[in-house]
């Protein structure tokens, strides 16, 4: 059993998300130990008991005029329990590169879109993207032995379970790719066809020179041919790979 946190120093949205937590408690039983809440990363931190227990923390990156900000918890948090799940939430879609600079490995990111609160099928949809990734955090702690793959970047050698990675794409002119996990980017000498016989059924193409993790999917614009994963990437894609990946994301 887990434990899932949130703080938001704005009462309205902490209101907002916490039932949603809520919800998924009410639901899952089993699985969520407790919920608690708090509106600074204060008094966030003075009810954490046990960072040694598995916990998930929705954390605002911009925690109003306080001497510590979400990024900054989320550090403190990372650093006591190295295996706990962050989502992030804010109102600024460019904040999310922000977690790469802070080396914070993150489930999710989710923008606070003014219409979660006007619009059912948004709500719903920002409801499965929060269970999935609640649920995804869940089985995480099920798998004892996860796969991983080696990479090597230059002189660095990189061991990254394939449950980490959101996509990788080839390289222009080189026979290198770009691996995107959820805490950071690397460029591996490996061909883009070759790591992709190393991945599961979880991957696939979404055009010629990019490989997606479909669970990862956050969005789908399919009159702009364009996906979103989590931590807000965006990735083109080809007509052919189309209706595969509609067909996922809508199932």
């Amino acid at each position: 059993m887990i434990d899932i946190y949130l703080c938001e120093d704005n009462k309205t949205q902490l209101l907002f998300y916490s039932k949603i937590i809520q919800e998924y408690t009410k639901s899952h039983p089993d699985q969520i130990r407790t919920f608690r809440f708090a509106p600074t990363p204060e008094a966030l931190l003075e009810m954490i008991s046990d960072f040694s227990h598995p916990a998930v923390y929705f954390i605002d990156i911009l925690l109003g005029d306080g001497h510590m900000n979400g990024l900054m918890l989320a550090q403190i948090i990372r650093k006591n329990a190295s295996d706990s799940g962050i989502i992030f939430l804010t109102t600024e879609r460019d904040m999310a590169y922000k977690t790469f600079d802070y080396q914070i490995r993150a489930i999710d990111y989710i923008v606070k879109r003014p219409e979660y609160m006007l619009n059912q099928e948004a709500l719903s949809m920002l409801k499965q993207r929060i269970t999935r990734a609640l649920d995804e955090y869940v089985s995480s702690l099920c798998i004892s032995c996860e796969k991983a793959l080696t990479l090597t970047s230059g002189s660095q050698i990189y061991k990254i379970p394939v449950s980490h990675i959101l996509c990788a794409a080839a390289l222009k002119g080189r026979h290198q790719i770009e691996v995107i996990t959820n805490t950071q980017k690397i460029t591996a000498a490996i061909s883009l066809k070759d790591f992709f016989l190393q991945l599961d059924n979880r991957f696939t193409y979404c055009n010629k020179s990019c490989i997606i993790q479909l669970p990862k999917i956050t969005e789908l614009n399919a009159q702009k041919r364009t996906l979103t994963l989590c931590g807000n990437i965006v990735c083109d894609i080809s007509v052919r790979e189309m209706k595969k990946i509609r067909d996922y994301f809508q199932n």
